[in-house]
């Protein structure tokens, strides 16, 4: 129940979602990535944070929480790979109003990060409370904090439990 009632939270400091029709799913999931237990799905379609967490579920996925240095490397080597170095994405990654990181996936902090020098900040942008994997302007795949109302690519997972 908390961990519910933690993303409910977290998912209304998103921006508001406008009257136009929510997709089902990106255009098309251009990669799906095994990695462990979880299975990326990534798309170059960009939709705000709120809309990119909405195509996750609506495709009975979740927007990608990134737990290990082994998981964040396949991702950078794929996303790399296929679109080159032109979006950043969306993860689930979230500021709290108690000053922590969080995954709003699963209300967990996060434990693993890959800050792009001088991140996370919210010096320039205070309103910079999600955060990305950023591959503009060579930062290859490191992390930085972003308005959750910017478009962006989208990386959602599935986990198996077996």
């Amino acid at each position: 129940m908390f961990v519910y009632l933690l993303t409910i939270c977290l998912f209304s400091s998103f921006a508001s979602l406008d009257a136009r029709e929510i997709p089902e799913s990106p255009r098309v999931w251009k990669k799906q990535v095994p990695a462990g237990i979880k299975t990326f799905f990534i798309a170059s379609h960009t939709e705000n944070g709120t809309y990119g967490i909405e195509a996750c579920k609506n495709s009975g996925l979740e927007l990608a929480s990134i737990d290990s240095k082994e998981e964040n490397d396949i991702l950078v080597q794929e996303i790399s790979g296929l679109f080159g170095s032109t979006l950043t994405y969306w993860t689930a990654g979230k500021f709290t109003d108690q000053g922590k990181w969080v995954w709003i996936t699963t209300g967990k902090e996060m434990t693993f990060s890959d800050w792009s020098e001088n991140q996370p900040n919210f010096d320039d942008y205070p309103d910079e409370l999600c955060v990305g994997m950023q591959f503009e302007h060579n930062k290859k795949g490191h992390w930085l904090t972003t308005s959750c109302k910017w478009h962006r690519g989208i990386i959602c997972q599935k986990i198996t439990t077996e």
